[in-house]
């Protein structure tokens, strides 16, 4: 490799959200651990008459060909590799580092798509890290990439906050990581997941690609439900400031998709915020209620399952040793997260089941 050519690879792992899903954005805490799957990035740059981007994966055989303002006319995968480039462009004006270079990016991994792993999640933090070295951009800590990360995503249309980011990047295998989001990123507790605790990752068969279509706007409009809340309430800024006062007041609304929302953002907060406690104390009875009543709240408060999550629950449930179970993700599909005790049958009753993980 001679001077004119520089090469470099980083790689993300895909995380579980243990609790604390759909509140990461309004002040609330993730609980997540990673998973033996992940997104590599490799990117080579070498001298040219002129700016090339192209992107290939080892799952999609066509190959694209990008440019660095072009993101809004991305209609597959490939933005999520533009859309890191695009924004820190913009942050930190590498417009003429990146001129009159041709990139090759190569995308591997495992982590399926559409599954509530944090696939797109990855893939942003992985070519995030490798544009940063590319371009020697210094002073980048892991809280400002965290916020990098968010921001270019954001770019896609997504109206999400960091907590993936955040888990991808703070987070490790076997340890459970709280976090908080607000006011500023922070680790506050860690806790060895429970011993006897095993958690078994199953795909539904459906694919939620939050970045596209239908599931897009579902999951922007509940985010949004929760700016309409807030914005009526005045007072009350995040989901900790909430009380039952808070809920009583936000009845007045007369809106049923807010005050669910808003219902499922109080309980889901106080889950998350107590969650770790549960592993620490190896309170097994007590994470399989939370698991159960944070995953009735989702289908019948903030409404992201869907019937082939919810059959796949059901079927769990009925299973000795299953402490509960409950969807992976922001929802409308992926994957299903099942809570059991060691030597539980799990894999016997879903055997039809593509089994993605096992923590």
């Amino acid at each position: 490799m001679n001077g004119d050519t520089l090469f470099v690879s980083k790689k993300a792992h895909g995380r579980i959200n243990l609790m604390g899903r759909h509140v990461d954005h309004q002040g609330g805490y993730y609980n997540m651990i990673l998973i033996d799957k992940y997104v590599q990035c490799d990117m080579c740059k070498s001298k040219s008459l002129s700016t090339t981007i192209i992107v290939k994966s080892c799952g999609d055989q066509q190959k694209y060909s990008c440019d660095v303002d072009d993101i809004a006319l991305r209609d597959n995968w490939s933005k999520y590799v533009i859309a890191p480039l695009i924004y820190l462009n913009e942050k930190y004006d590498l417009r003429d580092q990146i001129n009159k270079h041709t990139y090759h990016i190569n995308i591997w991994g495992n982590i399926p798509q559409g599954a509530g792993l944090s696939s797109s999640s990855a893939l942003v933090v992985a070519c995030a890290k490798c544009f940063i070295e590319l371009f020697n951009i210094e002073n980048i800590n892991n809280f400002t990439l965290i916020n990098d990360c968010c921001d270019a995503e954001k770019l896609i249309g997504t109206g999400g906050g960091s907590g993936d980011h955040a888990s991808i990047i703070l987070g490790k295998p076997n340890i459970i990581t709280k976090i908080k989001m607000f006011p500023d990123i922070a680790i506050e507790n860690t806790v060895n997941k429970p011993e006897k605790l095993e958690i078994y990752i199953y795909h539904s068969g459906v694919k939620a690609t939050k970045g596209t279509g239908n599931c897009n706007q579902r999951f922007n409009d509940k985010v949004k439900c929760y700016d309409v809340g807030f914005e009526y309430l005045d007072k009350e800024k995040y989901l900790n400031d909430l009380s039952e006062e808070s809920l009583t007041k936000i009845k007045e609304l007369n809106n049923e998709n807010v005050i669910n929302v808003m219902k499922y953002g109080y309980r889901e907060y106080n889950r998350s915020n107590n969650f770790y406690l549960m592993c620490l104390n190896n309170d097994y009875e007590g994470i399989g209620k939370m698991v159960k009543q944070s995953m009735l709240d989702e289908q019948m408060l903030y409404k992201c399952s869907c019937n082939e999550i919810d059959h796949m629950v059901e079927m769990a449930n009925n299973i000795d040793g299953v402490l509960g179970a409950q969807i992976c993700g922001a929802g409308m599909g992926g994957c299903l997260a099942i809570f059991a005790l060691k030597g539980t049958s799990v894999i016997n009753v879903f055997k039809n089941y593509d089994l993605i993980a096992i923590v």
